[in-house]
């Protein structure tokens, strides 16, 4: 007797149930998830282009559907980019770590403080310190000040709001800006502003594995003891900005775009200081901040626009070409700000931005040189042979109107009168030679003489 066969109905469920559980399987954060982190490093100064980096940082590990780890040795930074930094790491997705590191001497001062505080959960290598978040302002002498009460008491408020959000103590998070309190790894996580103690990176994951990890309003279970690190590079926008947005080097680049102008506006000539004086001064202005990225992408364009349309006009034998290709190139770089972008895609982009800006160099380079020889070539001179009427008496020289202008003129032929006609026999400089027309005889070639 055969034995009886499972009904159909029960494989098309099972495979149903199995479905139906698979988004949970893969879910960002859950157990079982994708073993791998993205880890982006911030060292030195904390800048525009470090917001642009962590920005990138976090989409690509929100693409990847896991962890961002923050890794931190910076002695602080700009307080606008740490609220930009603030403002994008409060929506992430993902979760967001933060650890000081490596051990040895790793630091997260100041606005490095307010970015460890961002992260749950957070680390800390021994030897490491965090604190000395007080702001301060350098005044006009370079002598460095703590910043005014208002400025003091707002950064309070928002290190405690981020120690809320983040699970920590706001009365201890404010006392690294009241009373530039500095830990040690151990001070700090026995006081609860870090969760854990680890010499290296890897110790950090694999101490973190298991704990819950804050995403929005909810938590997440952290399965990162075994995982990949995927380092994020910052890309060549971020660091241009990171460069550029150095309060040290865009001051530099602001006054020496400065002093170029004036320079060239005082020695006018060659175009030279001008040029670099522009390009210095634009970027300067960039790097201050008082542009987005974007915008300054726009304006370096045209910058370049107006460099190549003032070769034209004003030839400088190619200095304002070669001013406008370097920076049709610059803004093509702030350009494109694409953090998801391939690699491929990004350097596509710029091979093809460099070669539109050699040939449109090219392009005005050539219409320039053909000017230039059509203006070289002679002129025929129109005015010989022509006539006109004495406005001035000449003796030996005086002055004629000839085609509705006035001349210098001057004559051999004896003194001539005012209102008799001449006719002009050569031209030298901007000194006619006439000579007396006789009296009745018509004007050569029907030439229309101008009225006396």
């Amino acid at each position: 007797m055969p034995a009886p066969r499972c009904p159909p109905v029960l494989p098309r469920l099972t495979a149903l149930a199995l479905v139906a559980l698979m988004p949970a399987l893969l879910a960002p954060g859950a157990e079982g998830a994708s073993h791998e982190v993205v880890v982006a490093r911030v060292d030195g100064v904390v800048g525009r282009g470090t917001a642009l980096y962590i920005e990138d940082a976090l989409q690509e590990a929100e693409s990847r559907g896991v962890p961002l780890v923050i890794e931190l040795d910076t002695p602080g930074g700009l307080v606008d980019a740490t609220l930009d930094i603030d403002g994008l790491l409060a929506q992430a997705e993902v979760p967001v770590l933060t650890y000081v590191g490596p051990g040895g001497g790793a630091y997260a001062a100041s606005a490095g403080t307010f970015l460890l505080l961002m992260g749950h959960p957070s680390g800390m290598a021994g030897g490491a310190t965090i604190g000395s978040a007080q702001p301060i302002q350098v005044g006009p002498s370079g002598q460095s000040q703590n910043a005014s009460e208002k400025v003091e008491n707002f950064l309070v408020e928002r290190i405690r709001s981020i120690a809320e959000r983040t699970g920590r103590d706001p009365d201890i998070a404010a006392r690294y800006v009241t009373e530039n309190l500095n830990q040690d790894a151990a001070a700090a996580v026995e006081a609860g502003m870090v969760d854990v103690e680890a010499d290296t990176l890897r110790a950090f994951l694999q101490a973190v594995d298991g704990r819950s990890a804050r995403v929005g309003d909810g938590t997440v279970v952290l399965s990162t003891a075994d995982a990949r690190i995927v380092r994020h590079g910052p890309g060549l926008l971020p660091r241009t900005v990171d460069i550029l947005s150095d309060p040290t080097i865009a001051f530099i680049l602001m006054m020496a775009g400065l002093y170029a102008l004036i320079f060239g506006l005082a020695n006018p000539g060659t175009y030279v200081p001008e040029t670099i004086g522009a390009i210095l001064l634009l970027l300067g202005l960039i790097g201050l901040g008082l542009f987005g990225v974007s915008t300054a992408g726009f304006l370096l364009i045209l910058l370049a626009l107006v460099f190549f349309v003032a070769e034209v006009f004003t030839p400088t034998h190619g200095i304002l070409t070669m001013a406008g290709v370097i920076t049709l190139l610059l803004g093509a770089v702030f350009l494109i700000d694409g953090p998801l972008l391939p690699a491929g895609v990004v350097r596509t982009f710029m091979a093809v931005a460099a070669g539109m800006a050699v040939v449109t160099g090219l392009v005005v380079f050539g219409v320039v040189t053909i000017a230039m020889r059509s203006r070289d070539r002679p002129v025929p001179d129109r005015s010989v042979g022509d006539t006109g009427v004495v406005v001035d008496p000449i003796d030996p020289e005086g002055r004629v109107e000839v085609w509705g202008e006035i001349w210098t003129a001057r004559s051999d032929d004896g003194p001539i009168a005012l209102g008799e006609r001449v006719r002009v026999l050569r031209r030298q400089g901007l000194v006619l030679e006439v000579v007396r027309m006789p009296e009745g005889k018509p004007d050569a070639e029907g030439a229309d003489a101008p009225d006396a």
